[in-house]
């Protein structure tokens, strides 16, 4: 399908044009790594890999709430290593952000083309903000082209179709001339239900007993 026929073409921002998943696994090392060689701990290879499962349990949204479940498993709890644990975190997670290989040249090509470009992204929006202003994206989408579910009712956030619905309205652009690309099977579900044509961007996999409606249009694994 030639993707230059969609007039609109809206974006997820999280593991679909930034690095986002590869960025906090490499901190949360940073931070084990920093923790163990400050308190002369071993067996730093066992805590990556309970570091990253209170982080799948508990969220990634909140790095205090699953290291303070991460050091009290570790009878290491303390204020003094939360704090020093969440700097070296929040350190090496901004320095390691990044877009994507070809993400940038992407949306480039897109202006180039006179197409109009639209984030939608679940998330809090002063966190949202910071990862498109630290990555460059702000020339892409500015303000009014940025629809973050922080800014909404929490039952509006993906897979509501709210935020493209809206964002339709917004560009005056019929739904037949939008595409949207993300990285979960949230994101294709809300395209579908606000009848965008939806694209699987990464290495995800649909479960194979998901409703059609649940399925992508299209899917790529890199820009």
């Amino acid at each position: 399908m030639d993707l230059l026929r969609f007039k609109l073409h809206l974006f997820d921002l999280d593991d679909t044009l930034l690095q986002t998943r590869a960025a906090y696994y490499a901190a949360q090392e940073y931070a084990v790594d920093q923790l163990f060689e400050a308190k002369l701990l071993p067996g730093r290879e066992e805590a990556y890999g309970q570091m990253r499962w209170f982080s799948k349990r508990i969220g990634s949204v909140d790095p205090a709430a699953y290291m303070t479940a991460f050091l009290k498993n570790l009878d290491l709890y303390s204020q003094e290593n939360l704090h020093y644990l969440l700097s070296c975190y929040k350190e090496a997670y901004w320095s390691d952000l990044k877009p994507y290989p070809g993400a940038l040249a992407y949306l480039e090509s897109l202006v180039v083309e006179g197409k109009r470009l639209g984030l939608v992204s679940n998330g809090k929006t002063s966190t949202q903000l910071k990862k498109v202003r630290s990555a460059g994206l702000e020339r892409f989408f500015p303000a009014e082209c940025r629809f973050i579910s922080g800014d909404y009712d929490w039952d509006q956030k993906k897979p509501n179709p709210y935020m493209l619905e809206l964002a339709l309205e917004r560009f005056g652009v019929t739904k037949e001339e939008a595409i949207y690309y993300g990285n979960t099977q949230d994101d294709v579900l809300a395209a579908n239900l606000a009848g965008i044509t939806s694209l699987l961007f990464g290495p995800e996999q649909i479960e194979n007993n998901a409703p059609e409606i649940a399925k992508p249009d299209l899917q790529r694994t890199a820009w």
